[in-house]
């Protein structure tokens, strides 16, 4: 099996666990973003979810540390 373009090395578990934190962090940022773009739209009630899901993945993304 081939490794997808641009994936980075994962040989040890700091490897893998350098990762999983990054793309936490990636979903926090853009989960956050969303929510902002649906409150600048007046859609509070999907603003609500995607700030829930932001929490959500902060404490996954905290929980890696």
């Amino acid at each position: 099996m081939t490794k997808p373009t641009g994936m980075p090395d994962i040989s040890s578990y700091e490897d893998l666990l350098a990762v999983a934190y990054q793309i936490e962090a990636d979903a926090v940022e853009r989960y956050q973003m969303l929510t902002e773009q649906m409150e600048v739209h007046n859609n509070l009630e999907l603003a609500k979810i995607f700030s829930s899901l932001a929490r959500a993945e902060a404490i996954h993304r905290d929980e890696i540390l």
